[in-house]
Formats: C-alpha cells, structure tokens, sequence
C-alpha cells in the first residue's frame, strides 16, 4: 500500500507544518484541506501513546517546560518531526510516495506546543479553534473518557498554569462541563506561552462562513497557493484516522451544521456556565457572547512571551 512504500528525503524539522487542536475540533477535516493536493507526507496522531510505541512515555495530554531536553521525550519528538519514524498507525492515510514535507495531525499535544517550538524552532505550528460549546457536546455525545487527573497529576503543569484552577476543574458537574474545563486547558497553556502570531490561529466556523478568507490566511502562513480543487475537499467528509477503534465521521462545510446545529442540544444554562468557565480562564475574547470566532479578539488573548525558542539555549 502507498501509506507503506513512501519515501521521506527530508529530516529538517523546518520543513514539517504541526496542525492541532482539541479533540472535536476540526483537526482532520482541516488538515485534509491543507493537504487537498497530496503536497505533505500525511502524518496522524503519532502522540496516541495507546497506538504508537515510540511515545509511551508520554501522558495522553502530556505537558513539557520549553527548557526540558530529557531524551525520553526529545528522541520520539525528533523521530517525529523528522520524518525518520515509520509507523502503520501513523502512516495510515498517507498518499505521498516521495516525500520532502511533511504535516502531522495531532489532538495531543497543545500542552507541549511551547517545548515544541523551543526543541523545533523552524516548524510550522496551526491552531484549530472551534466553539468550545460545540467541542464540549461532541466530545460528551461520543463518551470521552474523563482526562483530568491525566493533566492534573503533573507537577509542572499544575505548578506552571494551572494551580488557581485545579479546586473547580475536579469540582465539574456533568460531562459536559468536565469537557470545557479540558477545552479551556488545552487552548490555556498554548495561549499564555505565545505571543501573537507566534502559531497560526485556524477558525474552524470561518471555514464554514468565509471559507476563501480562512483559505487565503491559512495558505499564506503556509508559504504556498492553492487552487480551485480544494473547494471539493471543503464540501466532503473525512474518516478519523482510527482504524484501531470505530472509525468517526469528521465534519461535512455547512454553516449551520458547524456554526448552530450544537444550540439545539446544549440548553441554554449549560451556554452561560460554559461562558463563565471559559472567562475564569480569561479565554472569552476567543469567541465571546455570540460565540462565533473573533481573531482580533483571539490575537488579543496571547500573553506569552514574544520569541519562546529564545529557552532553546537556556
């Protein structure tokens, strides 16, 4: 099969793009468009430590301090970035037999996008952003399984981030709520150690209202044009890349179905405490009262430091 015969002539980290976000948030649909024209060797999921040997070490939300060089986590990373790992799991969709770029999905790893850029400077980063509400009630349909002590029980980060709000994270009532409480720590930490512009912010809703605008930005930070064949791959829908498990359908573009189809299953209490848990992590300028995406207000909300790969030489 091709997943299994490419050929990968790179092993600069620079010439690796990241795209990741939240679970439920648009990750695969998104980085097929990004990679509607076979530019990228596909790389899926490679920090599912349940699938892929090589990071066991690692927490199912692992957190890592930018200056952290153990080799337990720098040696996979590497393997990684580099395009040196060869794996069934993670090569699963790929469809590029020569290679010399590569874009690696993962819903993992955005507590580790600080130690990501100080380790591997020169790689691409993209955020995917979806309504948090939204993200909460898919993940709550589905039976995700509750993640909290998995990021709760690291020192570092608890330490680092998170102390003012370990109390109400454990106190969360409902499924639902738990699932905010892991939107707000996921896009949290990522946030408070950029600065803007630092990683490219990717609006899943925007795909859906202005996709050319969202396509324009997204390609520009990419460094590359598109043409008119992606517009095909924005109207169809993708399996997640779990053949281990149940396959799940990704996100078909509709502006109802992504931007409003959640308000008719998410009362409107659970909305205003969703809102209320989102601003105690001062994330509410992301998308706000009307929650539909606000990049100024987004951009607003970075609050790290400016160059964090300066801690590469700490």
């Amino acid at each position: 099969m091709i997943h299994e015969l490419y050929v990968d002539l790179n092993r600069d980290s620079s010439s690796t793009v990241l795209l990741c976000g939240s679970g439920r948030s648009g990750t695969t649909w998104l980085v097929g468009v990004a990679n509607y024209d076979n530019h990228y060797r596909l790389m899926i999921e490679p920090f599912f430590r349940a699938h892929v040997p090589t990071v066991k070490a690692f927490r199912r939300r692992q957190y890592l301090r930018p200056s952290n060089v153990d080799p337990t986590y720098l040696g996979p990373a590497t393997s990684i970035f580099t395009g040196a790992i060869r794996d069934g799991f993670i090569d699963q969709l790929n469809r590029r037999i020569v290679c010399s770029t590569r874009i690696v999905k993962d819903v993992r790893c955005t507590l580790m996008l600080g130690w990501m850029r100080a380790r591997f400077p020169g790689m691409s980063i993209v955020l995917v952003l979806r309504n948090p509400c939204a993200v909460a009630h898919s993940r709550a349909k589905l039976g995700w399984d509750d993640i909290r002590e998995d990021y709760l029980g690291q020192p570092d980060l608890v330490a680092d981030h998170l102390a003012p709000y370990v109390s109400a994270i454990r106190a969360a009532k409902s499924d639902f709520e738990r699932h905010v409480f892991d939107w707000c720590v996921e896009n949290y930490v990522p946030f408070r150690q950029f600065a803007p512009g630092g990683v490219h912010l990717a609006f899943y809703e925007n795909f859906c209202v202005d996709p050319q605008r969202e396509l324009d930005r997204l390609f520009a930070f990419l460094g590359r044009p598109y043409d008119a064949r992606i517009y095909a791959t924005l109207t169809q829908s993708t399996a997640s890349a779990f053949t281990a498990g149940r396959a799940r359908s990704s996100t078909v573009i509709s502006e109802e179905s992504l931007t409003e189809s959640w308000r008719g299953q998410v009362s409107q209490a659970q909305i205003e405490r969703a809102y209320e848990i989102v601003a105690s992590f001062g994330l509410e300028r992301i998308y706000g009262h009307a929650w539909l995406p606000d990049i100024d207000g987004a951009l607003a909300t970075f609050s790290g430091a400016a160059d964090i790969a300066s801690v590469a030489t700490s």
